[in-house]
């Protein structure tokens, strides 16, 4: 089990890099490659949803965060993330719902 965790760990890890240096395209695709090896992933979930944020994919980035709540729902910064796309979708009443659980779980 541990060998699968470094596995995603390290793709973790190359798809931030790529995306810190710009190429947004580049963590895209090692963020699919790991939910292909590791499907529903929530870290590699939370991440691609960062990344198309970022590129404005607002739904793949619902899609994708999503994914990652539905295997960890008290996870704070992917709730925080949630909040976000969803203020970008104009869905306000979600992103208000959302907001208000983060820091209920954070304490």
């Amino acid at each position: 089990m541990r060998t699968n965790q470094n596995d995603s760990d390290d793709l973790i890890r190359r798809s931030v890099a790529a995306f810190n240096s710009g190429n947004h395209g580049q963590a895209i695709d090692v963020c699919e490659l790991g939910l292909k090896q590791h499907p529903g992933d929530p870290a590699l979930c939370h991440l691609l949803a960062a990344v198309l944020f970022a590129k404005a994919d607002l739904p793949e980035a619902r899609a994708r965060i999503e994914a990652s709540l539905a295997t960890r729902p008290d996870n704070v910064p992917a709730l925080i993330l949630a909040c976000r796309i969803a203020r970008a979708e104009g869905r306000f009443e979600a992103a208000f719902q959302l907001l208000d659980r983060a820091p209920r779980l954070s304490s």
